[in-house]
């Protein structure tokens, strides 16, 4: 009898679970005890049918807060100045008339034209030019073509019909020479001449040089004039120089022992030499 009625009573139970969903708990032994239960059956174990326990969370390990990077301090942009006496001011400069600017001294060094020496006159070829050309031409094509046209003629022209040209220049040649002396001769162009030779020096161009005849070379002094004696003599020549000796080398250090020996009274008479012609030079 009572092991229909545990029969009985299992089925039910299946039946009801089986409506149900059951969630399995963990299963517990439970000690055996001797003489009371020898099998496991559902009587036996109602842990099955409880809901499962709410499994215990491991406490979280509290890890230290790392401290918040500190805020910048928001930096307070002082309050913009009032401008009203600024422009109260340009206001003012600007109504105001500007006064006018003070010219610099010109730096410019350059001599006039009408103040320079006497130009040199073309040649025969640009005296024909000036004679054969058109007075004037309205565009460069038609310069570069008279130019052309002119240079053509000039080749098919004869030695006697170029010759007018040439005497010309000649005359031409002649008067510039007689005018350039006269201006170099005159004191009053003395700085005007070194003025124009500095200008042309910053310029990078070649200085102007005195034409010769006009204003003596520097006179050699008395030792130079004693060397070019025994240059004459014939004391420098190549056959006296050491073997293997520069000659210009041994020339000044043979020159220069021979004027230290030499007597004063001679000394004196290629000084005296010198002197002349350098007061000569400061008259002319």
């Amino acid at each position: 009898m009572l092991s229909k009625a545990m029969l009985a009573l299992s089925r039910t139970v299946v039946s009801r679970v089986a409506l149900r969903p059951v969630v399995l708990a963990p299963i517990h032994r439970v000690p055996a005890v001797s003489g009371l239960l020898t099998r496991r059956a559902f009587s036996t174990t109602p842990s099955i049918l409880a809901p499962a326990a709410a499994a215990k969370k491991a406490p979280a390990r509290k890890t230290a807060a790392k401290p918040k990077p500190k805020a910048k301090a928001a930096v307070k942009k002082a309050p913009a100045k009032r401008k009203t006496a600024a422009k109260t001011k340009t206001r003012a400069k600007s109504a105001r008339k500007a006064a006018p600017k003070k010219k610099a001294p010109s730096t410019n060094t350059r001599v006039p034209l009408s103040l320079r020496p006497p130009k040199k006159p073309a040649g025969p070829y640009f005296i024909f030019v000036s004679r054969t050309r058109p007075a004037s031409t309205s565009t460069m094509a038609e310069h570069i073509q008279a130019n052309k046209d002119s240079a053509a003629i000039w080749k098919k022209l004869t030695d006697s019909e170029k010759q007018p040209f040439k005497d010309e220049y000649k005359i031409l040649f002649a008067d510039y020479v007689a005018r350039r002396e006269k201006w170099f001769k005159d004191p009053k162009n003395a700085p005007i001449f070194r003025t124009l030779n500095k200008d042309r020096k910053k310029r990078g161009k070649k200085i102007i040089h005195r034409p010769d005849g006009v204003v003596p070379k520097r006179p050699l002094t008395g030792y130079f004039r004693f060397l070019q004696q025994l240059r004459d003599q014939g004391v420098f020549s190549p056959e006296n120089a050491p073997a293997g000796t520069n000659i210009a080398t041994w020339t000044g250090r043979e020159g220069g022992a021979r004027w230290k020996t030499l007597p004063e009274s001679e000394k004196a008479k290629f000084n005296a030499q010198y002197y002349a012609e350098k007061n000569a030079r400061a008259r002319a």
